[in-house]
């Protein structure tokens, strides 16, 4: 083993909270990497199955493995932050508990860092997704012979005007000095978008970044159940996410194209504050409101740029809490216009996220009922959401081919992409066009399916 006091390149942050069934595999895929003088950081934050275990196994069984114990619960984002001031690797790799890397990945971007000692950051172009037993490589953002590798262009700045440049935190390597000095840290006490946040704004505070082509990252799909959280707290998380957006712009003097990539990114957790919103009562709309209002100066920046219908337009036409009030009675009419409209009785979900548990709140509350929820991922932990059973497409649709008539499917996925896809899977099992609808939260008006 190295001499961790000196040696170490790289260090491996892993948050761990209830991760028992892929702990072992993520510890190991490291260990297995032939690059040695790496560290690995587990954060246990106070697992209530046997992950604690699990850690104190590989800290008694590896030399190079620090543990970090939670006596109460803190959240992902403080467990990272704790493994930054903990990390003595000159790089820093964050993987979640239930994902991996891939075999001996690290050898080639250790020849990367050693090569290039001034970069700030690696962004990691490529990797792969674990969907059950299927490994699914993933779209690359950029073609390996485009204009990053040419001479004289900053990858940065392409990085910066990609529209849909990934904000998973596990999608970079970060220099531990870089982080340090600009003061970079996820904002504790929050429970989802916290990537969101902490990327854009080490995006915008970089100067040098590398992108790695080849894969090294596997991303586990439908291993835990974060992105189907809903209520008040994730709410309430995404507001502090777009408010900490909203602060990058008025306290930096960042050039044009870095304050219009900070726009464009917080459409996101404002998008999946909708489907938040569509879950809650009156009082929870009022504290989300008082939050916007003590924050008003950093929301200001948002009243000229958004279109018609969406939160803040409302915000700005009605006040705070009226105008939260309004967005969630239009999103939840124009639901219900559409499930009346249809004829068909037999109505199901496709996609198991939070837009689903959104769309689910809105047509149980007006009279009909949800069947089930259709997922491609056959191996989900969980097997029912809000009471609704979760059902494999293949399988549900080969038992009920004699009844495909009498069914209505709403596509709950954001992504366009995904949303054709599974379109045209429905479609090939007999769906006629008029059985799929597809309800847009990012943008009510437009349409995927024409």
């Amino acid at each position: 083993m190295p001499n961790l006091k000196s040696d170490v390149l790289f260090s491996i942050i892993i948050p761990v909270y209830n991760s028992e069934k892929y702990l072992k595999t993520c510890i190991e895929s490291v260990q297995k990497q032939s690059l040695k003088n790496l560290e690995i950081i587990l954060v246990e934050d106070k697992s209530t199955d046997s992950s604690r275990k699990i850690c104190n196994f590989f800290l008694k069984k590896y030399n190079n493995i620090k543990l970090i114990i939670h006596k109460k619960r803190h959240g992902v984002s403080s467990s990272r932050n704790e493994g930054i001031e903990a990390a003595i690797g000159k790089y820093i790799i964050f993987i979640d508990s239930d994902d991996y890397l891939l075999s001996d990945s690290l050898k080639s971007i250790k020849n990367l860092v050693l090569k290039n000692d001034n970069l700030d950051i690696i962004f990691l172009n490529s990797h792969f997704t674990k969907l059950g037993n299927n490994l699914i490589k993933s779209e690359n953002i950029f073609n390996n012979n485009n204009a990053s590798k040419k001479k004289n262009v900053n990858n940065l700045t392409i990085l910066l005007k990609k529209k849909y440049s990934p904000v998973e935190c596990w999608r970079y390597i970060y220099k531990k000095s870089f982080l340090l000095r600009k003061k970079l840290f996820f904002i504790n006490k929050i429970n989802l978008g916290e990537d969101q946040e902490f990327i854009v704004k080490v995006l915008c505070s970089a100067n040098n970044l590398a992108i790695y082509f080849k894969p090294f990252y596997c991303f586990r799909v439908g291993s835990g159940n974060l992105g189907t959280r809903i209520g008040y707290d994730p709410a309430i998380s995404l507001l502090k996410v777009v408010n900490h957006m909203c602060k990058l712009i008025k306290k930096n003097n960042f050039s044009k194209l870095k304050n219009e990539f900070i726009k464009q990114k917080i459409h996101k957790p404002l998008s999946e504050l909708k489907p938040q919103l569509m879950t809650l009562n009156k009082t929870q709309i009022y504290k989300l409101s008082k939050f916007i209002k003590k924050n008003n100066y950093n929301f200001k920046i948002l009243d000229n740029f958004f279109q018609k219908d969406d939160i803040f337009f409302f915000i700005k036409k009605h006040g705070k809490t009226r105008g939260l009030l309004m967005f969630k009675s239009f999103m939840t009419k124009k639901i219900e216009y559409l499930i009346k409209k249809n004829k068909f009785k037999k109505i199901y979900i496709f996609g198991l996220n939070m837009y689903s548990k959104g769309i689910i709140s809105t047509v149980n509350q007006s009279n009909s009922l949800i069947r089930g929820i259709l997922d491609n991922n056959e191996r989900l932990k969980i097997k029912r959401l809000m009471g609704i059973k979760i059902i494999s497409p293949r399988v549900f649709f080969k038992g009920n081919q004699e009844k495909v008539f009498e069914l209505f499917v709403i596509i709950s996925n954001q992504q366009k992409k995904s949303v054709i896809k599974i379109y045209k899977q429905l479609k090939s099992y007999g769906l006629k066009k008029n059985q799929i609808i597809h309800i847009n939260f990012y943008n009510p008006n437009e349409l995927f399916i024409k």
